[in-house]
């Protein structure tokens, strides 16, 4: 902050001039002990934040730089947000560009509870991950160049031993060798160093961030806090996407030699020691996934969950097949909807008019009801052990395991079989007349048009008695392993990674399911988080990893 002596500005208005003691956080203005002590009094300005010299001195310079002008309007205060567009207005530009905007409020509404808001939580947290990160990326680079360093000695030393059985002749050898590994290593060194530097500085950057947004939490004011925030997002966002960019990209250097053994007795043939090469392996530093674990409502028994779907709106729908019921619950755990059953739930999809269906084993027949009229409920006999479920436009696709798929219209009651389709199948909706099938038996991955039940793709991919596949956005799924993993597969590259596992928490999964949710925040531009639910534990609890 500026440093040069203040002046009361209402005294100078008078040709006054005494030196302020305070600043008026929401005037902007400084004021002398009197004039302070009046404008705390009066009602229109008695709720304002007054801070000493010494306070105001702390506030980070990004708070000086907040302007509550308008940038259209120059002559006009910021007093409104448009939630829309996700920007601070004035009068006129309300009347000019947002007369439309069904979400207009005053700042001062808007600033009300903001800083203890998940708005800047989020944003503090976010913080603290990157600094977190940069630090273990600048100490891996660290470590990865005395590694460097390290194996250049070493391969040093093994030169050196050479060079005593035919010091002659390979002493020219040896010569080059080592030169060629020092240009290896100083440029890998190089490399390294200007990554280190990046890192360093970054995670300096960061650290301020984090402590000027700390700072502002407690000293700014909440219309400052609101003003600051779109500066902050913009940052937030920009090393965001600069840390996802450095995903798979940041590699772990070793220096190594190959060392030919035919130079101690095959002087007039060889030529060298050896061929210097640096090879790249990934740096294991992430950006780390947030992991929330999510209460399940009690019953008689313990809660056996056998498959998880997610709405549209983010609610999670659940068949217990311990305790014979259908719940949907929000991601706090708070039941908003429990259907008991005369049966064993496996599992369950959502129609195109919002209707849930649930395969019920044992009983070999499809339940369907609206969960707003639970009473109503349809029964499809399939006569067969039913499990997968899915459903594609107005057509359900029931994984009946001897008698092949079950393509069932919820309009027209009609139905047809693809039989060649046997087994434990997991089903899921791809596109608008696919569905993508994982055939456990020979782990398969088909992709099959509906409409003419011909196939478009197969792939193998290979996991431990896997089950309950789960769609991201595009052409990636999800899939529990029983070796207490989750399985990423990409329909596109027909390739699977393991993405969790018991370093995470995963323990005897059961079931998964995503959530992408697109949104525009009070004081949030455009934010995609996406979510992944796996059922652990035998089915009785819930973790949530959310990543942005």
């Amino acid at each position: 902050m500026a440093s040069n002596v203040p002046q009361c500005e209402p005294c100078a208005e008078d040709g006054s001039y005494l030196e302020a003691t305070r600043w008026c956080c929401e005037c902007q203005q400084w004021f002398c002990d009197n004039c302070g002590k009046y404008h705390k009094r009066l009602a229109v300005t008695k709720a304002h934040t007054l801070l000493s010299k010494l306070e105001y001195e702390k506030l980070p310079n990004m708070t000086s730089a907040i302007s509550r002008k308008c940038h259209k309007h120059s002559d006009k205060d910021l007093e409104f947000y448009c939630n829309i567009h996700v920007t601070a207005i004035c009068f006129s530009c309300m009347k000019e560009g947002h007369s439309l905007c069904k979400s207009v409020n005053k700042i001062k509404d808007v600033a009300t509870g903001i800083k203890s808001s998940a708005a800047v939580t989020d944003v503090m947290a976010t913080l603290e991950d990157f600094v977190d990160v940069f630090e273990k990326l600048h100490k891996d680079r660290k470590t990865n160049k005395d590694n460097l360093k390290t194996a250049k000695d070493i391969i040093d030393a093994k030169v050196e031993n050479l060079l005593d059985e035919n010091q002659k002749y390979l002493k020219q050898l040896a010569a080059d060798l080592k030169s060629e590994v020092h240009k290896k290593y100083t440029k890998e060194a190089s490399a390294l160093d200007l990554e280190i530097d990046t890192y360093k500085t970054k995670r300096s950057v960061l650290e301020k961030k984090l402590s000027d947004v700390k700072t502002m939490v407690e000293y700014a004011s909440n219309e400052q806090m609101v003003l600051s925030l779109e500066d902050m997002n913009r940052d937030v966002s920009k090393h965001e996407k600069y840390l996802q960019s450095l995903d798979g990209h940041v590699f772990t250097k070793t220096l190594a030699v190959d060392f030919n053994l035919n130079a101690l007795r095959l002087k007039d043939t060889v030529r060298s020691f050896g061929q210097v090469s640096v090879q790249s392996a990934k740096c294991p530093v992430r950006l780390a996934v947030r992991q929330f674990a999510i209460p399940l409502p009690r019953a008689q028994k313990q809660n056996v969950i056998r498959d998880i779907k997610c709405l549209s709106n983010g609610y999670l729908a659940m068949t217990d097949s311990e305790n014979n019921r259908v719940l949907i619950i929000d991601q706090n755990g708070s039941t908003l909807s429990e259907e008991s059953l005369q049966g064993s739930p496996r599992c369950l999809t959502f129609t195109k008019d919002g209707r849930i269906a649930v395969t019920m084993f044992d009983q070999q027949k499809v339940l369907i009801w609206n969960p707003y009229l639970p009473s109503k409920k349809e029964s499809i006999d399939v006569n067969d052990e039913c499990t997968g479920i899915a459903c594609v436009n107005n057509i359900l696709i029931i994984n009946c395991q001897r008698r092949g798929l079950l393509l069932y219209n919820v309009i027209d009651t009609k139905s047809r079989r693809l039989i060649e389709y046997t087994g434990k199948l997991d089903i899921h909706k791809f596109g608008v007349d696919n569905v993508c099938i994982y055939k456990s038996k020979t782990n398969d991955f088909i992709t099959l048009n509906i409409n003419s039940g011909v196939e478009i793709g197969r792939f193998k991919v290979y996991s431990k008695m896997p089950s309950c596949l789960a769609k991201e956005d595009f052409d990636k799924f999800y899939i529990i392993d029983s070796s207490n993993a989750v399985r990423k597969i990409d329909n596109k590259s027909c390739k699977s990674e393991i993405v969790l596992d018991v370093s995470s928490g995963i323990n005897k999964p059961q079931a998964v399911a995503t959530f992408v949710e697109k949104s525009r925040g009070m004081v949030f531009k455009s934010v995609t988080k996406f979510y992944l639910f796996v059922v652990n534990n035998d089915g009785s609890s819930i973790l949530m990893f959310q990543k942005k």
